[in-house]
């Protein structure tokens, strides 16, 4: 009697062990099969950390900017930072190291939000993208200015229509030199003394002659 109800229990039980046994089959496939898929995704490189760091505000915008990833990277796609009003601040090409990147930033930082936008080649050769920005509360450097730079002639040339002259410059008139003119003066006086010089050596000399003269004279009567 009991035969037949242990085996009605065995057929009754095969059937759903072996869905089960499938189901769990099922189940393994799929767990390979997500593995798979998330091993490619998982070894693209992520950004570790940046310099300065993402949202951050800092008294002057440093010299260059330092980004670390997570894995070394393969190459440079492209690296550029955009300063207050939009404009480029990078200077030069930025440089990769291992895993980090740097970019040196022009000398004139001026106050206001920097971007900075990265596109990199990850280990497993898939491209990375990503922006950091900052903001900057003090200005760093200064732009020489070409309206300064310009009003040294016209000033240079103001002081010399005033008659202020520069060795060896032109006098507005005269036609000569202020160097010339410095030099005949100092001719013309040398000149006259020399000449008065020999004036009073030659009427020495014919004073003392016809006083012998005279002496000769005398004796002579």
């Amino acid at each position: 009697m009991r035969a037949p109800k242990d085996g009605s229990d065995r057929a009754g039980r095969g059937p759903v062990g072996r869905r089960v046994g499938a189901g769990l089959a099922g189940l393994g496939l799929a767990l390979v099969a997500l593995v798979a898929v998330a091993a490619p995704a998982s070894a693209h490189t992520r950004l570790l950390s940046s310099t300065p760091a993402d949202g951050s505000t800092v008294p002057t915008a440093p010299d260059q900017i330092r980004l670390t990833f997570a894995q070394h990277l393969l190459g440079l796609g492209a690296v550029a930072v955009e300063g207050p009003g939009g404009s480029s601040v990078g200077v030069g090409d930025a440089v990769l190291d291992g895993a980090i990147v740097t970019l040196r930033l022009a000398e004139h930082r001026p106050a206001g939000v920097y971007r900075l936008s990265y596109r990199i080649v990850s280990a497993d050769g898939h491209p990375v993208s990503g922006q950091v920005t900052f903001t900057a509360t003090g200005d760093v450097g200064s732009v020489s200015s070409p309206t300064a730079a310009a009003a040294t002639p016209s000033a240079a040339g103001a002081s010399a229509s005033g008659g202020t002259a520069l060795p060896g410059t032109t006098l507005p008139g005269t036609g000569a030199t202020s160097e010339g003119k410095g030099g005949s003066s100092a001719g013309l006086v040398v000149g006259i003394a020399a000449g008065v010089g020999a004036l009073v050596v030659v009427s020495g000399a014919v004073i003392a002659l016809r006083a012998r003269r005279g002496q000769g004279g005398t004796d002579g009567a």
